[in-house]
């Protein structure tokens, strides 16, 4: 796969989507993988959305290294376990770490279940307050990401890369959505596995 092209994971959040390779619904609930290509139409990306068990054994996607992939650290922890065990796991989780580590997926997951009952326009409002501002445009699913870990994990300091209030606490690491400039999106990425925190609560 080309340089910074690799593939993301989700749950899908209808049944109305297809599977780019064999042509059939993803359901509501499972799990797609989008595999990143250059764009025919503009200077970005596109992600063509799959089947796990469609993609798997394609585009090299078993000897891509998971570090490059997107969105796995949020997936419940069963499904995380089981891409480990599938993909080129660069990503090593210490012994010592991986109750601690289950256990606050778990706790992230039990908060955004329960969020998925609020509507997404009171969750903006919540965060604002909390000074973490986003877009308009912004996807409904980034918003309760973005609450649920504050609900369970406290309200992140600002990045100290692009200084915006967009840390997100993704249980394996802590990545940031803000932007560089108005073209240019923050990178930064804080590897937590060696050192876990316990972030106060709110």
């Amino acid at each position: 796969m080309a340089a910074n092209l690799s593939f993301q994971f989700q749950y899908s959040k209808t049944s109305r989507g297809k599977c780019k390779t064999c042509g059939d619904v993803i359901e509501q609930g499972e799990i797609k993988v989008g595999r990143e290509t250059k764009s025919r139409f503009h200077d970005g990306i596109e992600v063509q959305w799959n089947h796990l068990e469609c993609i798997e054994n394609k585009y090299n996607f078993k000897s891509t290294p998971l570090s490059t992939m997107k969105g796995w650290e949020k997936l419940r922890w069963d499904d995380i376990l089981h891409i480990k065990t599938i993909v080129e796991d660069d990503v090593p989780i210490a012994t010592d770490k991986i109750e601690k580590i289950k256990k606050k997926n778990e706790r992230f997951w039990k908060a955004k279940d329960k969020l998925s009952e609020v509507q997404a326009k009171l969750l903006r409002e919540l965060l604002t307050e909390n000074g973490i501002i986003y877009g308009e445009k912004i996807d409904n699913e980034i918003l309760y990401d973005a609450a649920a870990d504050m609900l369970e994990f406290g309200v992140m300091e600002e990045c100290p890369q692009c200084h915006e209030r967009k840390l997100e606490n993704h249980i394996i690491n802590i990545v940031c959505r803000g932007n560089m400039t108005e073209f240019v999106k923050c990178d930064y990425k804080q590897m937590i596995l060696i050192q876990l925190k316990d972030i106060k609560q709110v």
